[in-house]
């Protein structure tokens, strides 16, 4: 594959052919062109993102004024350009990531819900497996060396350069690639066959009240509402509130209940792209599918920040209809904190441990409440027999150099 500056190389010499096929012009019009100002020294107001039908010229970009004056630096190991270099530090790294999460199959099932084989059938399971370490500054230098070019995303990290096809995405990530590639609902009717309307009522239970408006959640029941909570965590990592239904949740959604594949490479292509280019500072997504693809293309990940913190998808009292009345689960019933087995297993060895404490504790307060009270009791007839005994001497100082009787009268009982 043609790296970026072969990319360059090429566009540079297709100018310079077109620059010399071109008769010459008259003199005083070459003049008036010179006098004329270049649009490219204009600077740019802000950093935009476009998709382009062929590789970027970088020295056509506008930031090249701006960007490539001698004491602008960057490595050249971490970024193909000037340009992706000041989009990284003046707006990537302002970027959060967004958060990752688990879902555990097994226990939605023990609660009764049992989505796996809606996944199976489309052969997307191994996506809800993949558990890998996040690497943030990987993550925002792939994001900032990013291109979008005839629909296939071309990137640059760490000196090497990813291709990001629907091709590349499903080995990478480990299921296998199918369907029509859909996003927007106005190509739905020709690459699926079916209307947004039409979904609407596939995948909602209570349509009263839309009005033409955007659904959240709470329309979709409780198997669809987990669905949603899994797509928007997960398949299609989103930032702000979960609660509305986008259009494209609303078509993964409708291809997982009915198992009409789709192509989930290019809804992620679309997703990446999308959540970049957002003017309203969107979070980044994809931290562990990344790590998949960065050690897919041989990235070296070593000596790089991690970041390991998981949140899990789990059933948590999924609620069983009763006559009357559908089936309803809490939006938090479906989320908690992850934690591994062995965290689990040391806080049961923790708690457990303090129960027998606490037992022993009260074991040790009840043999102290009655040795103190024994002690009381000794010391009380203790008391009793030295009072005796000052009263005889009162009464009597010269029993006091009678050795018998002191040695007679001053035994104090064991007790």
């Amino acid at each position: 594959m043609a790296s970026w500056e072969d990319l360059e190389n090429d566009s540079e010499d297709d100018e310079e052919s077109e620059t010399k096929s071109q008769p010459c012009l008259m003199a005083d019009h070459v003049e008036q062109k010179k006098a004329t100002p270049e649009k490219s020294g204009q600077k740019s107001k802000g950093f935009a993102l476009h998709n382009t039908k062929e590789p970027a010229n970088l020295e056509s970009l506008d930031f090249k004024n701006k960007f490539n004056n001698t004491h602008s630096h960057y490595d050249p190991a971490r970024f193909n350009s000037c340009a992706s270099y000041e989009f990284h530090k003046e707006v990537l790294e302002k970027r959060h990531l967004c958060a990752t999460y688990l879902v555990n199959l097994d226990s939605l099932t023990s609660k009764g819900i049992n989505v796996s084989p809606l996944f199976e059938l489309l052969q997307w399971t191994s996506l809800l497996h993949i558990q890998k370490p996040v690497y943030p500054g990987l993550v925002r230098e792939f994001y900032a060396n990013m291109r979008l070019i005839d629909g296939t995303i071309h990137s640059y990290v760490k000196r090497v350069h990813i291709t990001l096809n629907t091709v590349t995405i499903g080995t990478a990530l480990g299921y296998k690639e199918e369907g029509p590639r859909a996003y927007m609902a106005e190509k739905w009717d020709s690459q699926v066959g079916v209307t947004y309307k039409v979904v609407l009522q596939y995948i909602c239970e209570n349509l009263s009240g839309l009005d033409g408006t955007t659904p959240t959640h709470k329309t979709l029941g409780p198997t669809n509402s987990l669905l949603h909570r899994i797509i928007t965590h997960i398949l299609t990592p989103q930032s702000g509130s979960h609660n509305r239904v986008t259009l494209s949740d609303s078509l993964i959604i409708f291809a997982l209940v009915t198992s009409i594949p789709i192509s989930f490479g290019y809804l992620m292509i679309r997703h990446i792209w999308e959540s970049v280019k957002s003017t309203k500072k969107a979070n980044l997504p994809y931290g562990m599918f990344l790590t998949n693809i960065f050690e897919y293309f041989k990235v070296d990940l070593l000596n790089e920040a991690v970041e390991n913190k998981v949140s899990m998808i789990k059933g948590g009292g999924a609620v069983k209809g009763t006559k009357g009345k559908k089936s309803g689960a809490s939006e938090n019933d479906y989320e908690s904190r992850a934690e591994s087995s062995k965290t689990t297993e040391s806080i049961r060895e923790i708690l457990t441990e303090f129960a027998n404490m606490s037992e022993l504790m009260t074991q040790f307060h009840k043999a102290g409440c009655k040795l103190a009270y024994e002690n009381e009791k000794a010391w009380g007839r203790c008391k009793d027999k030295v009072s005796l005994i000052l009263e005889i001497l009162d009464e009597d100082p010269g029993m006091a150099s009678d050795e018998g009787a002191e040695a007679s009268d001053l035994q104090f009982s064991d007790d």
